[in-house]
């Protein structure tokens, strides 16, 4: 951008650009300043977060792995597969769980209580009232009350309220699953579609750098129109990493929603 700067400057004071040209050009030069000073600060963000996630040295040479595919056709499979393995739908699903059986634990609480007890006695002294030496006995006693003072109708109110409320987490659970699971998979297809895009970008801006190396050999552009194609094929570039960016960040937070990890 700089380069650009110099050389739209030079047109400027010899005629062949217009003053609001040398503008844009400084404008641009600012920007890519500003843009190379953030990208020097992510860089150095990265480096210690890669260090920090791998314990390898930060300059470790690394390769861009192959664009990670799904596992899904669409957004329903994601969400079916989501509703048995995301980790607030268990969550939520074993809380509804535990208060339907609290809740039916205190609708059983209206039953007569029955216990029974198992008696064997074995003994050597044998008396003249019974010749045998072991007896068994067998016990069933039952207790029912019938009035409480309201003590158990307030106890099933609050598990029936409480089993309400776990019902209501679940499906608030499944309907925040959904919900961002069919965003990110919007995402996910617009990320796709963007990379496609930017692909085909840059072939054409490969071939009219191309194109633009073989005119200024020939003499048939200026150095300005040659720097112009040649920014714009780094341009490209710089967009399918973008794109290869939002589409692997996408890939994860769609695995991230799924349970996947």
């Amino acid at each position: 951008a700089e380069k650009h700067r110099i050389l739209v400057d030079k047109s400027a004071d010899v005629g062949l650009a217009a003053p609001t040209a040398r503008l844009r050009a400084q404008i641009a030069a600012s920007r890519a300043a500003r843009e190379l000073a953030g990208a020097a600060e992510g860089r150095t963000v990265a480096e210690a977060a890669f260090a920090q996630l791998t314990r390898l040295s930060p300059d470790t040479p690394v390769e861009l792995p192959a664009p990670r595919p799904l596992r899904w056709d669409s957004a329903d499979d994601a969400l079916a597969e989501a509703k048995e393995k995301r980790p607030s739908i268990r969550s939520a699903r074993g809380h509804e769980r535990s208060a339907s059986l609290q809740s039916t634990a205190q609708a059983l609480s209206w039953l007569p209580e029955v216990n029974g007890r198992f008696t064997y006695v074995w003994t050597e002294n044998v008396s003249a009232f019974n010749d045998r030496d072991s007896f068994w006995m067998v016990a069933i006693e039952g207790q029912w009350v019938l009035w409480d003072g309201g003590y158990r109708l307030s106890q099933q109110a609050q598990s029936a309220a409480q089993k309400r409320m776990a019902s209501l987490a679940e499906q608030r659970a499944v309907l925040d699953a959904e919900t961002e699971i069919r965003s990110l998979w919007a995402k996910h297809e617009k990320a796709a579609k963007a990379l496609a895009a930017v692909s085909d970008e840059l072939k054409l801006a490969k071939e009219n750098l191309r194109l633009a190396e073989v005119a200024w050999e020939a003499g048939s552009i200026i150095q300005l129109e040659f720097e112009d194609a040649r920014l714009g094929e780094a341009a490209a570039r710089f967009g399918v990493m973008q794109e290869r960016m939002n589409l692997d960040l996408a890939a994860v937070d769609l695995l991230v929603a799924v349970g996947e990890l």
